[in-house]
């Protein structure tokens, strides 16, 4: 049941994610009036289940699964440390872009079902940088980790790493999900 059904980050049932010891299982279940959320780790045989009923459940399911890795010793969640930038982002990361059908779907793995956006939309204001994906209506601040590689963190973590051609151009970027050694490429428009 803990072997991953390829090419996705599946097992029999419940996603899997981590590596070594610290190989954990999960799965998120939801309805128009909750969000569910169980994990376990293997080599220990801890685990949790967390229930929640209100408008905002997915981040406080975040919040609460982070402090409960880390209450029982896992820390397999650790949270997204932000650096300040030296100089505002570049201005020229603003723009649309296109998932790159050429993408394999071993390489996009989890990205497939968690991250499954045809177009993203990249803004930039003073020292801001927001996404957002195609049917969402409200962007998504992303955290800088460096001149080039944004985070938007919940109850998966994603990074965004902007790509440049040989004179400079942003031509695209990737969009990660470490956990799952997932990752998609996207195109600018």
């Amino acid at each position: 049941m803990m072997t991953e059904v390829a090419p996705s980050p599946f097992g029999l049932g419940p996603r899997l994610g981590g590596a070594g010891p610290g190989r954990y299982f999960f799965h998120l279940g939801a309805n128009q009036s909750y969000l569910a959320f169980m994990e376990g780790y293997l080599e220990t045989g801890d685990g949790f289940v967390i229930l929640t009923n209100g408008s905002n459940g997915l981040a406080l399911i975040a919040e609460v699964r982070n402090a409960l890795a880390d209450a029982i010793g896992q820390g397999a969640h650790p949270p997204v440390r932000a650096v300040a930038l030296r100089a505002p982002p570049s201005p020229d990361f603003a723009g649309r872009y296109r998932l790159d059908p050429a993408t394999p779907v071993d390489l996009r793995r989890a990205m497939a079902d968690n991250f499954e956006y045809e177009t993203l939309q990249v803004g930039v204001t003073g020292d801001a940088v927001a996404i957002t994906p195609s049917g969402q209506d409200k962007p998504m601040p992303l955290a800088p980790l460096g001149p080039a590689r944004f985070a938007q963190s919940g109850l998966y973590a994603f990074t965004f790493e902007f790509h440049r051609d040989a004179w400079g151009k942003v031509r695209g970027l990737t969009v990660a999900m470490p956990e799952t050694s997932s990752a998609a490429y996207y195109a600018r428009e």
